[in-house]
């Protein structure tokens, strides 16, 4: 729960100089203070603007009283927060948060996808993305219409026996996107017209953190709270379908912008599981997605089930390898795991993955490249997960130095089908110019690639560097472009880069300080 905004400096003073026995205590307080002072701040100095311009304040909402409207119903619409669900919320939003809000009106959505994979719903007809098999969503949950002062709270399409245990999941998703909204309603009435409080976060990324606090601090609580019964019913669906009692809490809980999280470990699970696909291939699939975002634990306590049935599994092995490879560092037990892996079946693509992984973490490129073959055979053109096979296999024929090889991996990038793998393979020939003294060829590619990467991106600044090496060895130092003390430092981090910017050190002596 959060602090009340009646918050001064004074008691902030009082706060900081008071004892307290644990340390972190009076921290903790003081950076709780200070963000409720500038929300404070921004309040009253919106308001004061208001009265200057002759402007109505906004007025004062209370969470019983704003208007909740269900604006479509129907056996197949189904809203998973119920008005007790979102006003339970809204009383525990810091005081303010609602002030001018309008209403709230939960409704389907009748935009067409913004993106793919789309199937057209059973029930209406339209065009929507099935989340799980038999449930069907819109491409955003929710959205804030600054004109009207409304949040749209959209329903999922579904029979509602589809649902499960699995319907907490969705009172969940709609109860963040409901704390969403209001803070872009915030935003818009107290930041983005009157005074920024926090001059550093803007529109969505602002609101993404504001969900990620109250996510934490206020829906979760809440629905462990008065869904502690559906909680433990889905703790025992993931137990019983995917071997490890990951608590539903902990996908409740996901920061859902992440790349992995373990909602989307969950997801994938409830697929494979409705559409037949169940047993120790789903749980094997669960284990790796669970170490995928960090749930090493669970993971690895999957992975156990299957192997303590069929120790010679293969693809168990492949997973068990990861993990101990990714967080024990133990690549020798990684190597012995693979080794195992690819005897009990030699067209397992993981356990090739894997131990292609720990031959380059090692610096062992003939290995590397051997693995990275090996997987690379088992592979269709444009198959997922073979970009990173193609990259490793280019770096250790760059670091054995055989530039033949590595022409014939950007060949083979080329024709994998992929705008990512295009796009890999004229930046790996720019590096192979440039390592091969080619200065003329490297400067040209890398000044007609550089301007279309974005900035902070790996290849970003491999591309700065063979410009940069390039020019000055050409003596064209007015076209070296942008690279900087700081940036060979960080690319020196990079294993695969340590020997090239050694090199740029000892011919280049004009590297200029940031």
């Amino acid at each position: 729960m959060s602090r009340s905004i009646h918050d001064t400096w004074g008691v902030l003073g009082r706060a900081k100089q008071a004892d307290w026995s644990d340390p972190d205590v009076p921290k903790a307080i003081e950076a709780d203070m200070r963000k409720n002072l500038r929300r404070q701040q921004a309040l009253r100095t919106g308001a004061l603007r208001i009265r200057r311009a002759g402007e109505l304040a906004l007025q004062p909402v209370h969470p019983d009283t704003l208007p909740i409207f269900v604006d479509d119903e129907g056996p197949y619409i189904v809203h998973s927060a119920t008005e007790e669900d979102i006003r339970a919320v809204l009383r525990r939003l810091p005081p303010g948060s609602l002030d001018g809000l309008q209403a709230i009106r939960q409704c389907v959505d009748h935009a067409d996808p913004r993106y793919e994979p789309r199937v057209r719903d059973p029930f209406t007809g339209r065009l929507r993305h099935e989340l799980i098999p038999g449930v069907y969503v819109s491409s955003t949950a929710g959205d804030y219409t600054r004109a009207t002062a409304t949040i749209r709270l959209l329903a999922y399409v579904c029979d509602p026996e589809a649902l499960g245990p699995f319907a907490i999941l969705l009172k969940m998703k709609v109860l963040r996107t409901l704390v969403h909204e209001v803070a872009h309603h915030f935003d818009y009435a107290f930041r983005k017209q009157r005074n920024r409080w926090d001059v550093r976060d803007k529109n969505e990324e602002w609101a993404e953190r504001i969900e990620g606090e109250h996510g934490e601090q206020i829906v979760t609580p809440y629905i462990a709270e008065r869904y502690s019964s559906e909680c433990r019913e889905l703790r025992s669906w993931i137990k019983d379908h995917g071997g490890a009692p990951l608590s539903p809490l902990v996908v409740l809980a996901d920061d859902e912008h992440r790349h992995a999280t373990a909602r989307d470990a969950l997801l994938r699970l409830v697929r494979l599981v409705r559409s037949g696909q169940g047993g120790d291939g789903a749980r094997v699939t669960f284990a790796r997605d669970l170490h995928a975002c960090g749930e090493n634990d669970h993971a690895r306590t999957a992975v156990q089930r299957v192997l303590s049935r069929r120790p010679e599994d293969a693809a168990a092995l492949a997973v068990s390898a990861c993990i101990v490879q990714c967080e024990g560092k133990d690549h020798k037990a990684a190597e012995a795991l693979c080794r195992r892996a690819i005897a009990a079946d030699p067209a397992c693509v993981q356990a090739w993955t894997v131990l292609a992984r720990g031959q380059a973490i090692q610096k062992k490129w003939e290995g590397a490249a051997h693995a990275c073959e090996r997987a690379l055979a088992l592979l269709s053109p444009g198959t997922h997960g073979g970009w990173y096979l193609l990259s490793t296999l280019a770096e250790s024929h760059l670091n054995l130095v055989d530039i033949p090889g590595l022409h014939e991996d950007v060949a083979r990038m080329r024709a994998w089908g992929t705008e990512l793998s295009v796009q890999g393979a004229e930046v790996h020939l720019c590096i192979a110019h440039c390592w091969s003294e080619e200065w003329e060829e490297a400067l040209r590619l890398a000044s007609k690639l550089f301007p279309t990467m974005e900035p902070g991106d790996l290849w970003h600044r491999w591309l700065a560097a063979a410009q940069f090496e390039s020019a000055h060895r050409l003596g064209l130092s007015n076209r070296a472009g942008s690279f900087d003390e700081a940036a060979m430092t960080e690319l020196e981090s990079n294993d695969f880069a340590k020997v090239w910017m050694l090199r740029i050190r000892e011919h280049v002596n004009t590297v200029p300080a940031r």
